[in-house]
C-alpha cells in the first residue's frame, strides 16, 4: 500500500495522513514482532524504497516539473518524514546490509552538487 500510493503531498503544508498511518502501523507491527522483521525477505526492497522514493529524491530535469502535479518525494510534511524515518529507524535494525544501503545512498546524495541551493533556508538540517 506504501509503494501503490500516489503522492499526494504537493508541499510541506500538505500532509498524507493516511501514508503516514501506514507507516506508524507497519513501524509498531516490526518493533512489536521481532521474528516478522527479522525474517521478512523484502525489508531492504523497502528500506531502499522509503530512502529514495518517500525521502531524498528529487527531480532536477526542469521538463519534468509540474504544477499541477505532486512531484517526488512522497513525504514533504514533517509528519510525514519523521514517522517514515522512524519506520526506516526499524528497518535497520539488526539488518547490517540495511544500514550499508542506507549509508552508501546518504553518501552518494549529500555527495551530489544539487542537493542544496544557495538559499539559507534550504541549509536548516534537523538532525532531530
Amino acid at each position: 500500500m506504501i509503494v501503490d500510493r500516489e503522492i499526494y503531498e504537493m508541499n510541506a503544508r500538505d500532509e498524507d495522513i493516511p501514508l503516514s498511518g501506514l507507516f506508524i502501523f507497519l513501524r509498531n507491527l516490526l518493533d512489536k514482532f521481532t521474528v516478522i522483521r527479522d525474517n521478512f525477505k523484502e525489508k531492504n526492497k523497502l528500506l531502499k524504497y522509503l530512502i529514495h522514493d518517500c525521502l531524498f529524491y528529487k527531480e532536477t530535469k526542469g521538463v519534468l516539473i509540474s504544477k499541477n502535479k505532486a512531484m517526488p518525494p512522497k513525504c514533504k510534511n514533517t509528519n510525514t518524514r519523521e514517522n517514515c524515518l522512524k519506520l526506516l529507524n526499524i528497518l535497520c535494525l539488526n539488518n547490517e546490509e540495511g544500514m550499508h544501503i542506507l549509508i552508501r545512498y546518504l553518501k552518494s546524495y549529500i555527495g551530489e552538487t544539487f542537493w542544496r541551493t544557495p538559499r539559507k533556508t534550504d541549509w536548516g538540517i534537523s538532525v532531530h
